[in-house]
C-alpha cells in the first residue's frame, strides 16, 4: 500500500496521526520504549523542513512496516516472526553498509596520494575514529600492505571490521564514565563533546539522548591488547582528539605522521579548537606541516611530523 505523508504529524502520546492520500486500515502506534539495554532507538520516518523526525512504529498486521523516508516513498517490510530487537539491529547494519559505501572527500583522498608520492610507506597504520571505514577504505588502496588497526566507540559498526584488529571503546585521557552521545543513523557526529553546530542538533544529538560509556586510555589498550606502534595516525573523533592524544602519549609518540581533525568552532560542545589544539599537538614533539588541507568549515584536517 502507498502511503504519503503530508504535512508534520500531530504527536500525542502513544500514536501519531497523520494524513495519507488514501484511505488506510493501518493504525500507526509509536514504541517509544523498547527493552533492549545496549541501544538508544531512533529510526528516520520523515522529512520536514530540515528537520529529522525519528520515531518506530508497529503495525497490527502480518507484516511489521518500518517507513524509512516516506517522504521519498521508500519502506522496508520485515519477518515479523523475529524480535523487534534483531529486526532494530538488521536495520541499523544494512544502514551503515550503506553509508560505507558513499564517497570520502577527494581533497584528502589526494592529499593521502601526496604522501604516499612522497615516499612514505607505513607499515602500521591507527584509524582513531574509524566508524564505518570511510578512511581506512582509501588508505588501504594506497598502501594495501599496510597492517590497518581500528578504534571507534561505536559498536553497532563492529561487523564492518572483518579481517582487521580493531578496539571498540570510547578513548579518552583516563579511564571514567562519560556522557555519550549517539545515534545509530548519523554516526559522524556521536562524541562524548555532544554536537551543537550541525543545523539540527536537537534532533540528532538531544541533551536527553545520552548512553552511559566507560572510557579507556590509547596506551592502555595498546599495551592490554599487544597492538603493533603505528607509523602513521589519522584521528577524527568529534572532539576528543585532545583527550585521546593524552591518554596514549607513548603511542602516539612512535608515529612518523599524523593527521587530526580538529575544529575551528565549538561545533561539539566543550571541546578545544583548533588554536588552542596545534599548539598542545606541536609541544608533543610534533610540528603541523599541513595546516587545513582539508576544511570543512566548521572543522579541518591538519598534518604532523614527528620532530622527535
Amino acid at each position: 500500500m502507498r502511503i504519503l505523508f503530508i504535512g508534520v504529524p500531530v504527536v500525542e502520546i502513544g500514536l501519531v496521526y497523520e494524513e495519507t492520500t488514501e484511505e488506510t486500515d493501518f493504525e500507526y502506534v509509536v514504541t517509544n520504549t523498547l527493552d533492549l539495554p545496549d541501544i538508544t532507538y531512533r529510526k528516520l520516518i520523515f522529512y520536514n523542513n530540515d528537520r529529522n523526525y525519528h520515531k518506530w512504529f508497529t503495525i497490527p498486521k502480518e507484516k511489521l512496516l518500518l517507513a524509512n523516508a516516506p517522504a521519498f516513498l521508500n519502506y522496508q517490510t520485515f519477518d515479523p516472526s523475529k524480535p523487534l530487537a534483531e529486526v532494530i539491529r538488521e536495520d541499523i547494519q544494512s544502514h551503515l553498509t550503506h553509508l560505507s559505501k558513499l564517497t570520502f572527500p577527494t581533497d584528502h583522498i589526494a592529499y593521502l596520494k601526496r604522501l604516499k608520492e612522497s615516499g612514505f610507506e607505513p607499515k602500521v597504520i591507527y584509524d582513531i575514529g574509524s566508524c564505518i571505514l570511510h578512511w581506512t577504505k582509501e588508505a588501504k588502496k594506497l598502501w594495501p600492505d599496510a597492517t590497518f588497526i581500528l578504534f571507534d566507540a561505536f559498536e553497532y559498526a563492529e561487523f564492518l571490521y572483518e579481517g582487521y584488529d580493531y578496539h571498540i571503546g570510547v578513548l579518552s585521557d583516563e579511564e571514567k564514565e562519560v556522557d555519550f552521545y549517539q545515534n545509530e543513523y548519523f554516526p559522524g557526529g556521536n562524541s562524548y563533546y555532544r554536537e551543537i553546530g550541525s543545523p539540527t542538533p536537537d534532533y540528532h544529538f538531544p541533551k536527553n539522548n545520552s548512553i552511559r560509556k566507560r572510557t579507556f586510555m590509547l596506551d592502555k589498550v595498546v599495551k592490554e591488547r599487544g597492538f603493533p606502534l603505528p607509523d602513521f595516525i589519522k584521528i577524527d573523533v568529534q572532539g576528543s582528539e585532545m583527550d585521546i592524544l593524552k591518554g596514549g602519549l607513548e603511542t602516539v609518540k612512535h608515529a612518523t605522521r599524523l593527521i587530526v581533525e580538529l575544529q575551528h568552532m565549538e561545533y561539539n560542545e566543550g571541546a578545544m579548537q583548533a588554536s588552542e589544539s596545534v599548539p598542545m599537538i606541536e609541544g608533543m614533539g610534533f610540528r603541523c606541516v599541513d595546516p587545513m588541507f582539508t576544511n570543512a568549515g566548521p572543522d579541518g584536517d591538519y598534518g604532523f611530523i614527528n620532530t622527535l
